[in-house]
């Protein structure tokens, strides 16, 4: 059973100053969002969103701070807020409970402001030494730079990549995954296809298209700017922030093998008649791609 009963919502929506429609919505000063609880401990508030024709909803990522991110439901676009708290802290005391009910009520605050990106200039982010340590009991090699970033690396079969954790200005994960310049306009159409895909289904991952001139990357983001940081239970850090690495890494299993291989010119006309197929009204299917080659 989710964490997030029914009079921990209420609280933290009287925390966030924000009242609970008969629609179901759950309204503020601005917007009302919908309200979506999943067993397994996340809390996802979403509204309808649009973006100008041409727009490509993923640039729009890496301006926003905190856990916000566009991803399409049923055929439609929505901004979403998810937060995970795990199922483990559904037996706790009164003070954790209040602690996750201010917590949830403070990103409750900024849903309303965060097209403004209106993070709290005062905010810090966790200790570096406190991350280092969480993320090293997860099991992942961490390092520590003279900035204070930390960095790490994933590998799989045929690709290896950096996650950055940045704590200027925020607290924000970077994952690579794909640079390319000068590329066919019909592979660059089938790496967007794909990254909007892992960017739907991946929960707490958001990914970020970046174009200039013609120079294109793809990036995996989970931001966790602006969340509270004090007197609040460090389990709820702890495993965040593992649960937030697990995010990463399967954006990168979904993406990074199958991005090299749509990006080599060897595989140009299956990218072609991949795209054919999904413009024929096809399910969108990601291909099982092989290094060197492609079947599908």
């Amino acid at each position: 059973m989710t964490v997030w009963n029914e009079d921990r919502l209420a609280r933290a929506a009287q925390i966030a100053g924000m009242k609970h429609k008969r629609d179901g919505r759950w309204a503020g000063a601005g917007h009302s969002w919908e309200l979506r609880r999943h067993p397994a401990g996340f809390v996802c508030f979403c509204r309808p969103f649009s973006v100008v024709d041409g727009e490509e909803p993923l640039t729009l990522h890496d301006s926003w701070a905190g856990p916000f991110k566009l991803a399409h439901r049923q055929g439609k676009l929505e901004q979403r807020c998810d937060l995970f708290i795990s199922p483990s802290f559904d037996d706790f005391d009164e003070e954790v409970a209040g602690q996750l009910e201010l917590l949830l009520g403070q990103v409750m605050q900024r849903l309303d402001s965060i097209n403004q990106n209106s993070l709290d200039p005062d905010w810090q982010a966790p200790d570096s030494q406190k991350l280092l340590a969480w993320l090293s009991q997860g099991g992942n090699q961490v390092t520590l730079d003279e900035q204070q970033n930390l960095r790490m690396t994933l590998k799989r079969s045929g690709a290896t990549a950096r996650i950055r954790l940045i704590r200027q200005g925020g607290l924000r994960f970077a994952l690579p995954l794909g640079e390319w310049e000068g590329i066919d306009p019909s592979v660059q159409r089938a790496i967007l296809l794909l990254a909007r895909r892992a960017n739907d289904v991946n929960r707490l991952a958001r990914i970020v298209w970046r174009s200039k001139e013609d120079r294109h990357c793809v990036e995996a983001q989970v931001d966790l700017s602006g969340l509270a940081t004090e007197n609040i239970d460090e389990k709820f850090w702890k495993e965040l922030i593992q649960t937030s690495v697990a995010a990463l890494e399967l954006a990168f299993r979904q993406l990074a093998l199958e991005f090299l291989v749509l990006a080599d010119p060897v595989n140009r006309s299956f990218v072609d008649q991949w795209l054919a197929h999904q413009q024929g009204g096809a399910d969108l299917i990601v291909p099982v791609l092989v290094a060197g080659g492609a079947s599908g």
